[in-house]
Formats: structure tokens, sequence, C-alpha cells
């Protein structure tokens, strides 16, 4: 009995043994597929979405790239042609065959325009080819703010428009180019993109609107889903899986922003087709753990079965990524954290004469010049460090000619933020580059023409006063010669010749000199009523002989001052009052009103009551040499008249505009900014004046040069302050020279622009004359560049001023010369 007992429990041990090696076998059968099933499909979903985030990451930055670099290239056409002089003279002129034909040429130099356009300061449009605008010309005359002038779809394409003013030389904005720019064109590659059956690739707006996309569902289209939004309002590089509104399915994407301009470009894909080998993978683990012990072979075997299949289509998403990178323009190579090459593209290969076996586990220093590797090597350090994409130009070696490429290097973050590795996309930007510099090099050109012509302009007009010298000196003493009554009218027509050619060689330099920018002008307060009504007085036997009336209308009682050079705004009303009283009809009125803005600029309008002036001929009225029909009447003119009134009041900050109609006259409006009363600040002043030094009981005597009757009597309200100084005045350089020989002044204040003889040439006279050569001189301008000082200072002057006059300055200043001078006496 026991002994049976002992072989029962044998029995059962070895029953429990077998039992439990079936039960751990059957376990094993199935755990071990179960797992190695688990571990296939994490390592397949993290094989997916790598490889899904790396073609989506490098997809969208390559496009974001051409984008950036299409519409940088097409921009920079459009801004040249915009400050071309020529164009700019023609948009002012309104020359539009000539406009077309440069926007013709403009338009040639790229692929990518839809459509050029200019646009008057006012929004009226002047010219446009090849076709209209897709934009509203109503539109942007109304508004140019992005609002209405943004970036829109146009049926398979997008049109982006580029708005630049048209200036030259700093010059003012004569009108606007606009040019619409195409993206279907810039971006062909686009429109055709896939990955995979569902991948596309949509150029967006920040707000989520479709601008283009290769899938013709989403065109004219907008994003809805929040947490694609929230990405693409923040504009910074992300991945998402979201619900796509649009398509009515869920998506896996990546947004890249285009740097410098409110889109960017989302590459998704459908979800379901992207884990499409992970899903069926999971579902094969579900059969595998409810099976049996004997279907948990054939799980296993399933499972590698679908472990081979999915490596298969892994292999083969590698395949459609590797096809996507071989047929981009862009060069793109990919990196590990160490610098070896993993992987690169076919037109890496092109480029470089290199296989992706020959550069495969090598560094840069390995396939390259050691200058060029140095380059490539530090940039990518400097990517690493900074952990987020960079932009660098590189120049490397291509069929044996320098080739200079835009990279955009970004570093590849594991789920910690660390980089294991680094990818470049490259583009080509040499014609660019050159297309550039041809731009440059013709806009030099073209400035070195017109300062040619300046220059020609100024010699001419300075070489033809020489005989003009004589044919009026010799007319002259003709004129007071006894002469017969006939010959004594042939004098008179040839002085009346002589004189009108003098000022048309006058204006022309001008002009010339404006244009070259050798124009000097000294602005300073310039009191409104006192020069207008030196002005009126002055045409009174004018107006008496053409029975027009002069009215000043808040002009004569005006107490401000505008900043302006004062003898320039003497020769701008005189030109405007002379036109109005010669083209005025007999019996009428001219009046000349003032009234100052809200953006602290005084309007000053010369009214007449003439015949006004027709809508054909005011387009022609700033134009040089056109007389507007009085080629044929007694009217004395040049034609340059108002040409260079108008060059005079920009240069000196204002604006010239005129407003007119047909049978009740014209009104001209000058507009300046307006400037403090000199005299306000000696009134206001609140600093302590300076104590007379060495002044001893003895009267000093100081002349002033200066032809602004508002600074005589500013100086002399400030002198006031100076009971001993006598102040002498000189309205013109001469009288200056003449009076500083003949009163010996203690101390001379001169200015520098004076109506006879600029006043450097009235310093060189005085310290050349043995008699006045010791005598203190005080330049006063309104120049304040260092240079204007320095070169002043070496030409003999002992103290440079600029106005405004600080009080405490210039009295300390009038002190310490009159002090020196006292010294010197004794």
């Amino acid at each position: 009995m026991e002994g049976l007992a002992l072989k029962r429990k044998a029995a059962t041990s070895k029953v429990t043994l077998a039992t439990a090696a079936v039960v751990v076998s059957s376990l094993l059968l199935v755990a071990v597929p179960a797992t190695t099933s688990i571990w296939a499909i994490g390592r397949s979903k993290s094989a997916v979405a790598s490889q899904i985030n790396a073609a989506q990451q490098a997809a969208a930055r390559t496009t974001a790239s051409q984008v950036k670099q299409a519409f940088d290239f097409a921009g920079s056409l459009a801004r040249s042609a915009a400050h071309r002089p020529g164009m700019v003279l023609w948009t002012e002129q309104r020359e539009v065959e000539q406009q077309r034909a440069v926007l013709a040429n403009v338009y040639s130099t790229s692929s990518f325009f839809h459509a050029l356009a200019i646009f008057d300061p006012g929004g009226q449009l002047l010219v446009q080819f090849p076709e209209p605008l897709a934009s509203s010309p109503a539109e942007v005359a109304q508004d140019w703010s992005p609002e209405v002038f943004p970036a829109r779809p146009l049926g398979d394409d997008a049109i982006v428009p580029v708005r630049e003013p048209m200036s030259s030389d700093g010059g003012p904005v004569v009108g606007f180019l606009v040019a619409e720019i195409s993206l279907a064109r810039a971006l062909p590659d686009l429109l055709g993109f896939r990955l995979g059956s569902t991948g596309t690739a949509t150029v967006v707006n920040d707000d989520g609107a479709v601008l283009l996309a290769g899938e013709p569902e989403r065109r004219g289209e907008s994003f809805t889903n929040p947490e694609i939004l929230q990405i693409i309002a923040s504009r910074h590089e992300a991945e998402a899986s979201y619900f796509g509104s649009l398509l009515d399915r869920r998506e896996v994407a990546f947004y890249a922003p285009i740097e410098g301009s409110p889109w960017g470009v989302v590459v998704s894909q459908a979800e379901s087709e992207a884990f499409a080998p992970a899903d069926q993978l999971s579902d094969g683990l579900t059969l595998g753990i409810v099976g049996s012990v004997v279907l948990a072979v054939l799980i296993a075997a399933l499972a590698v079965i679908i472990v081979r299949r999915l490596l298969r289509r892994l292999d083969s998403e590698g395949q459609r990524l590797a096809a996507i990178l071989d047929h981009t323009t862009a060069v793109v190579h990919l990196k590990d954290i160490e610098g070896r090459y993993v992987l690169v593209n076919r037109r890496f290969e092109t480029v470089f004469g290199l296989t992706q076996d020959e550069v495969a586990g090598k560094r840069d220093r390995e396939l390259f010049p050691a200058e060029t590797a140095a380059v490539f090597e530090r940039n990518d350090q400097i990517v690493l460090e900074a952990r987020g994409p960079m932009e660098f130009e590189e120049t490397a070696t291509q069929e044996d000619a320098a080739h200079t490429y835009m990279s955009t290097r970004f570093p590849l973050l594991d789920a910690e933020g660390e980089p294991y590795g680094l990818c470049s996309v490259s583009t080509d930007i040499t014609e660019r580059i050159r297309a550039e510099e041809m731009v440059r090099s013709a806009q030099v050109d073209a400035e070195m023409a017109n300062l040619a012509k300046s220059e020609f302009l100024s010699r001419m007009s300075h070489e033809l006063r020489t005989p003009l010298n004589s044919i009026i000196g010799f007319g002259q003493l003709l004129e007071i010669a006894d002469l017969a009554d006939d010959h004594r009218d042939s004098v008179k027509y040839i002085l009346k010749g002589a004189r009108h050619l003098l000022d048309l060689i006058n204006e022309v330099l001008d002009i010339a000199r404006i244009e070259a920018g050798r124009i000097s002008l000294s602005l300073e307060p310039v009191p409104v009523a006192t020069t207008v009504s030196e002005l009126v007085d002055l045409l009174h036997p004018m107006a008496q002989r053409r029975n027009v009336e002069v009215e000043l209308e808040g002009c004569g009682d005006c107490d401000r001052h505008v900043l302006a050079d004062r003898q320039r705004f003497i020769q701008v009303l005189l030109n405007l009052l002379s036109n109005a009283l010669k083209y005025n009809r007999v019996g009428g009125r001219v009046t000349v009103c003032c009234h100052p803005t809200e953006d602290q600029r005084l309007r000053i309008s010369v009214v007449d009551t003439g015949p006004g002036i027709t809508a054909q001929m005011l387009d022609r009225i700033f134009t040089p040499f056109d007389r507007l029909g009085a080629d044929n009447t007694d009217e004395e003119g040049t034609g340059l008249g108002l040409v260079l009134s108008r060059h005079l009041v920009q240069a000196m900050g204002g604006t010239l505009e005129v407003d007119t109609a047909v049978g009740a006259g014209s009104t001209f409006t000058v507009s300046l900014p307006l400037a403090g009363s000199p005299l306000d600040q000696v009134a206001n002043s609140t600093a302590e004046v300076v104590t007379p030094i060495g002044g001893n009981g003895v009267r000093r005597k100081v002349l002033y040069i200066e032809d602004n009757h508002s600074n005589l009597t500013l100086v002399q309200r400030i002198l006031d302050y100076r009971p001993g100084v006598d102040l002498l005045t000189a309205l013109q350089g001469q009288i200056g020279i003449d009076q500083a020989r003949e009163h010996r002044p203690d101390l001379i204040l001169l200015d520098l622009d004076l109506p006879d003889l600029p006043g450097r040439d009235v310093l060189t006279e005085l310290r050349r004359d043995e008699r006045t050569a010791q005598i203190p001189i005080v330049v006063i301008s309104a120049d304040a560049s260092s240079g204007q000082i320095r070169r002043l200072i070496e030409a003999g002057a002992d103290g440079y001023l600029t106005k405004p006059l600080d009080l405490t300055q210039f009295l300390a200043t009038i002190d310490e010369a009159l002090a020196t001078k006292a010294e010197t006496a004794t």
C-alpha cells in the first residue's frame, strides 16, 4: 500500500509536471507571439511615425524655402523696376507706352509674374501688363491694407500681390508698382506632389485659408480644426494629428512657416493610410491572444508574415520618400550627430559627382576641399547648438565653376528634444544673384547717366554765360548810343532775347544742381507776413500795369514762420505771384491766403481769376520747357519756372499743388513745415544772461551781414542785453565787405546764404584784406553739419553758431570774441 501510494504520488507528480509543461508550453506559445506582436506594433508605429514626420518635414521645409526664394526673387525684380530713374520719370510724366515697355521687360525676367500694374499716388490705375490684375483696381485705389489687398486664390492658382512705392534717389513717391506673383508658376511641383495616395502639400494663410493645394478638393477652402489652426497661427514648426474638416477624415501633418510672409506650408496624409501597417498588426495580435495553443503557432507565423509585410511596406514608404527627394531640384542630405552622411538625394549626387555609397559614413572633410568642408562643419555645429532651423549662404564648386546655394539646415530631435541627426535642404541661387547684380549694375549705370547729364547741363550753363556777358554788355552800350530808331528797336530785341536766355540758363543750372543733389539750402524760420508783403510791394507796378488787384487774406498779419531757405522761398512765391499777374484777366484779382493745418504745416495759396487750365494742359504743367501754348503770345517765360519751384519746395520738405477750373481761375498752394519765431525764443528764454567780459565802459561795434530782416531783429533784441554794443547791418555780402573796411567793427557776424555773394566768398575777401584780416568773424548758419563747420573754421572763421540761436551760447560767444579783440588791441 505504501509502495502504491508512492507510485501514485510519482504519477501525480509526472502528470502535474506534464500538465505544467503543457500549460507552460501553451503560455509560451501564446506569450512569445503576443510579445513579439506588441514589440512589432510599437516598433512599426514608431518607425512609421518617424518616416512620415521626416518625409513631411523635408517636403514642408523644401516647399517653404522654394516659396520664399521665388517670392524674394520676383519681389527684388519688382522693387528694382520701381526705383529705375527712367520708370520714375515716365510715371511722373504719364508716358504709358514707356511704362508698358518696362513692365514687359520685367515680366519677361521671370515666369513667376501673373500681371504687373502701375498706380498713381492717389490710387488711379495708369497701366497694366500683360492682362488685368486679379485684384480689383477699385479696391486697390481705395485701400492698400492687407485686408483688401492680400494673397488670394485664383482658380487652380494663387496670386500674391507685391506693392512698391516708386521713387528715385530718395525723392518723392510718384506712384506705386503692383506685381502679382503666381504661386502655381513659382511652385509647379507642388500641384503634382503626393505622399502616398492621400498625402499632399498645401500653402495656407495664417488664418488657415488655402492658397494653393495639390488636391483639388482643398483649393479655395479653409482649415477649421482648432488644433491645426493653433499650430498655423503660432507660426512655429510642428506636427499634428487632427480631424480634417476639408476632406472629412483624420490626418497627420507637419507645418512649416514661410519666413517673411503670412503663409506656411502644410504637408498632410490620411491617418488611416499612414498607420495602416501598424493597425493590421494590431488586429493580428487580438486574434493571437484569444486563440488556442494550436492557433498560437499559426499566430506566430502570421505575426512573422505581418512583420515581413510591414517591413516591405516600410521599405515601400522609404522608396516613396526617396522618390520625392530624388525628384526635387534642391540638394538634400541627412547626417548623424557625428556629422557622417546617412542619406543624400539624386541632386546631391549630380552636383558633387558623389554617389550614396561613396558618401555613406563619411564626413565633409573626407569628401570636399578643406576650406569648403570647414564651412559645412561650422554651420552644422551652429545649427546643433541652436537646436532650430537656420539659413546659410554657402558656396560649392560645380562643373569647375563656383555656385552659391541657400541652405536651410535643421536638427532632427528625439522625444526628449535631443538632436540625433541633421538635415539640409539647399537651393542653387547663383542665377538669382547674377540677376540681382545685373539689376544693381543697371541702376548704377542709370545713376551715372543722370549724373553725367546734370554735369553736362551745369558746365554748358556756365560756358554759355561768357558769350552772354559780351552780348548783354555791348548791347547795353549800343542802347545808350546815338542810334536810329529802327536800330534802337533792334538792340532792344537783342537785349530782350539775351536776358531771356540768361534766365533760362539760370533756371536750367538750378534744376541741374537739384537733380545732382548739389543745391545748398539754409533752412531757418522765415516770417511769412513780412516776406509776402515785400513781394506784393515789389510786384505792385506790374499789377498796376495789368490793372489787377492784389489782396492778402490772412497773410498780411500772419505772425507765423515756416522752415525754409529764405531766398528760395522768395524765388518760389515770386514766380507764383508773377504768373498769377501775367496770366490774369484785365481787372482781375490775385489773392494770397495762409492756412495752418493739423499736421503743423502752413499752406500758402496764390489764387487768380484768370482763364484756368484745361485738363489736357494740367498734365503738362510741370513739364520742363512746356509753356502751355504761350509760345505764340507776348508773355515772356522759359517754361521752367514751375518746374524749378516744385523742385525747390520739395527740397525744403514741402509740396506744391495746383487746383484749377476752366473760366474760374487757378490756385497754386505751397505747403511747408511751421517753425517757431526766433523772437519768441528770446522773449520766453529763462536762461541766465552772461555778464559781459572786458567791457570797461568802451562801446563796441558789431557788424551783422544778413539779408533776413527777422534774423536782424532777433540779434538786435539779443544785443539789448549788451548796452555797450552798437549793431551795424548789411543786407548784401558786398555791402558788408565795404562797411567792414570803412567802420572796422570789433566783431563781424556773417550769414552764409546771401543774395549777391556766398558767405564763404565774403569770409575769404575779409581775410584777404589787411584792413579786416584781424577782425573776429563768427559764422551764423542753419547748416549744422560737421563737415560745413570744419570747412568754415579752416577758411578763417573764429566761431560757428547754428540756427536757431541759443541765447546763452550766443551772448557767451559775443563776449568772448569782444574780449579777445580787446586783449589784442591792448
